[in-house]
Parts: C-alpha cells; structure tokens; sequence
C-alpha cells in the first residue's frame, strides 16, 4: 500500500470509530432520557387522600410545593400511591 492509500485509509478508520462513538452516545442518551420520564398517576394508584399516616408530604419522593420525583402531574401534598416511600 502506498503512503497516501495508508493515510486515507487511516482517516477513514477515524472517521468510523468517531461515528461509532457518536452514535454510541446518542443511544445512551435516549436510554437516559427515557429513564427519567415520570410515570402516570393510574400505574401508581395515585390519589388525592391519604392512606391512613401515608402522604405525599411524607414522602422520600415528595418535591414541593405540590411534584413528586416520579409521578407525572400536579400531586397533593396529601395524596398517596403505591410507590409510598416514608422519609428517613
């Protein structure tokens, strides 16, 4: 092989590797993505009342003023889901 068909052959293999990494990447990210998208209210059987001393404000997953970290949509600070999970 010749000089010059070795440095192209060089580059294209660059060239590949950083698509490969590019594209690598990209997946990773749109797995991550995914990952933090928030559940809908029904899957946890969200609502708006206690269950007996279980409430949102209670919770580890609890953001106010009125968030969850995992559920979608405004939540009471006196709801409850099955993802309950009392603060420490």
């Amino acid at each position: 092989m010749s000089k010059d068909c070795k440095m192209v052959a060089s580059r294209r293999s660059m060239l590949q590797a950083g698509v490969a990494v590019l594209t690598a990447g990209a997946a990773v990210a749109a797995t991550e993505a995914k990952a933090q998208q928030k559940l809908e209210k029904s899957i946890v059987m969200y609502q708006d009342k206690p269950k007996g001393d279980q409430q949102c404000d209670k919770c580890l997953h609890w953001q106010a003023p009125k968030s969850c970290a995992i559920i979608a949509g405004d939540i009471s600070p006196t709801g409850w889901c099955g993802a309950f999970a009392p603060k420490a």
